[in-house]
């Protein structure tokens, strides 16, 4: 429902303005897909209306970006009603727009190795009632953001070992603080479906598993994704029994149009 998107975006935060009224909601997470195509306008243009909703509300909105959102090859204007290439946003623009979404709450970010991008727009969060946020950049946007060398809308999403490494010395940190620690990214951590790593392995992190048990036997137990457009929630459990559960959210402009509110 690309046509109506702005209605859309309207629509479902007015609706959750006044739901907050009523259930006392502080923030609002967009893990990824945040323009169809990377469009540096459209990011542009989102940023702006977020930006209006937080100064109007008092919510705090956490954006991360998805496999659209990047360096894509694929960004398009419309203007002279007809496909027509466009500007596509850098992950350094990325963060530049979405400064005030986000990054303006960050108590820590990853920094990669010298001369690498992959992960670089992570970032955590100290959230109220005790919880620390980990926002995982799992996006291929970059030569060294992919661990086979494919194209970023053909696989999953990656955590690369050094990003894995700021995730756990960021969870070690919250434990000895008694934070409960959440993340949220843009692909899924666990299989939804049987035939998903198989038939839909562009859909899942690769080394999903590896990753997910990972994070669940550091003490991530909850994680928010996007980017398969449906809503379900799957868990897997790690050898040493810990849980780790993907709560995921389908699109806003994918009927039924929906967003999910967690207590």
């Amino acid at each position: 429902q690309y046509t109506q998107s702005n209605a859309l975006i309207d629509s479902a935060l007015y609706a959750i303005a006044l739901r907050a009224q009523e259930n006392g909601c502080k923030y609002l997470f967009i893990p990824g897909d945040l323009t169809k195509d990377g469009e540096y306008e459209g990011h542009l243009e989102l940023a702006a209306r977020l930006e209006r909703f937080e100064q109007e509300t008092g919510i705090q909105v956490l954006v991360t970006n998805g496999n659209h959102d990047i360096n894509n090859s694929n960004a398009s204007t419309f203007e002279n009603a007809k496909v027509e290439p466009a500007r596509a946003a850098t992950p350094e623009e990325f963060r530049s727009i979405y400064a005030n979404l986000g990054y303006d709450l960050a108590v820590n970010t990853y920094t990669p190795p010298a001369g690498e991008k992959a992960g670089m727009l992570s970032y955590s969060v100290l959230l109220d009632g005790g919880y620390r946020l980990l926002v995982l950049d799992g996006g291929k946007y970059s030569s060294d953001s992919t661990s086979d060398g494919e194209n970023e809308h053909e696989t999953g999403g990656n955590i690369t070992p050094g990003l894995m490494a700021w995730a756990l010395a960021e969870m070690a940190d919250a434990k000895s603080r008694g934070e409960t620690v959440i993340g949220m990214t843009h692909h899924s951590m666990v299989e939804h479906f049987d035939i998903e790593p198989s038939m839909f392995y562009g859909f899942i992190m690769d080394n999903w598993l590896e990753t997910a048990e990972t994070l669940a036997d550091a003490g991530m137990k909850y994680v928010f994704t996007g980017h398969m457009h449906m809503n379900n929630i799957a868990a897997q459990t790690s050898d040493s029994g810990n849980t780790i559960y993907d709560c995921q959210t389908a699109s806003l402009t994918g009927f039924p149009n929906s967003f999910r509110e967690v207590r």
